[in-house]
């Protein structure tokens, strides 16, 4: 840990809101209550109608190292692009307005690490709500084509964002996910043992991005499975998940199946699962009970046919 007012790196930290007023002072807290005094917190608002404004100010007011802007904007990665713009730290960290740092000493755990870090992404670990295990140790590339590194988690340099560009607003709930598979693909990440962030729940979304899935999550997928061999689909379990990426890209008809692989070959068996799904009734489908019994069917025919 480092002394309160060592020379390490300035960290930003972003914390993009809208109609927070009950939830946001203890995110603003838990930033200004660090051992380390090196950080700057910029507030965007997409132009709030209740009291969330009233507070930002009155923290701004009175602490030179806060500062906000207040206007509409497309959603929280266009308030995240914005805090990237504005940014004067060399190392940004985002923080939702319904989350907190996990303990005061956090950025002195870390400030030395991001000063040694051999690439531009370093993440750790967080909590969820009151769930007492922590989120999610270290991730390798296969791991991370299964669940996501939150932002809650994780420190970018800001020369990653010149490397790779903004969040692409494109990919409305996982645009940050896109960015951590770029980061795994094309920089040296570091993790660090440290529960950074206490991720509040309502943070999380149920929604499937669609886009996404099809034009980052899936061809990614094929890329691994060709590095890896189908065999990997042997195991039920990682079948499962191929599985629910097909089904949650909602493709329309074959051609829009064949369009989002245009560049890649395409295993027979992730063409069998495609063509049992087209036969399926949609509402079907996204019951459980339903898809878990036509995904078993499916892998036993394939472990017969293409000799998983």
């Amino acid at each position: 840990m480092v002394e309160p007012n060592a020379p390490y790196p300035l960290i930003t930290v972003v914390i993009p809101t809208y109609n927070s007023q009950n939830e946001l002072e203890v995110a603003i807290k838990s930033v200004q209550s660090q051992l380390f005094l090196n950080w700057e917190l910029l507030i965007i608002d997409g132009g709030s109608s209740d009291n969330t404004l009233d507070i930002i100010r009155n923290y701004a007011n009175n602490d030179a190292r806060i500062s906000y802007v207040s206007e509409k904007d497309n959603g929280v990665y266009d308030a995240m692009n914005k805090g990237i713009s504005l940014a004067r730290g060399e190392w940004i960290y985002f923080l939702g307005s319904d989350d907190k740092l996990y303990a005061e000493k956090v950025f002195s755990v870390v400030a030395p690490m991001l000063q040694h870090a051999p690439g531009q992404f370093v993440y750790g670990n967080v909590k969820m709500g009151d769930r007492p295990e922590k989120y999610d140790g270290p991730f390798d590339f296969s791991k991370l084509l299964i669940k996501n590194i939150p932002h809650q988690a994780s420190f970018y340099k800001k020369e990653l964002f010149k490397k790779f560009g903004l969040y692409d607003q494109r990919y409305r709930q996982h645009a940050d996910w896109a960015l951590n598979i770029k980061c795994f693909r094309q920089v040296d990440p570091l993790y660090i043992d440290v529960i950074v962030g206490l991720f509040g729940l309502g943070g999380i979304s149920g929604a499937h991005d669609e886009l996404f899935l099809r034009e980052v999550l899936l061809p990614e997928k094929m890329n691994l499975l060709k590095e890896e061999g189908k065999h990997v689909l042997r195991n039920i379990r990682s079948y499962d998940i191929v599985w629910r990426m097909v089904r949650n890209a909602a493709f329309k008809d074959e051609q829009d199946f064949e369009h989002a692989f245009l560049t890649q070959e395409v295993p027979m068996v992730i063409k069998s699962m495609f063509h049992v799904q087209r036969c399926i009734p949609v509402g079907a489908l996204k019951n459980g009970f339903v898809s878990k019994t036509l995904m078993t069917a499916n892998y036993l025919y394939n472990r017969i046919i293409f000799r998983l």
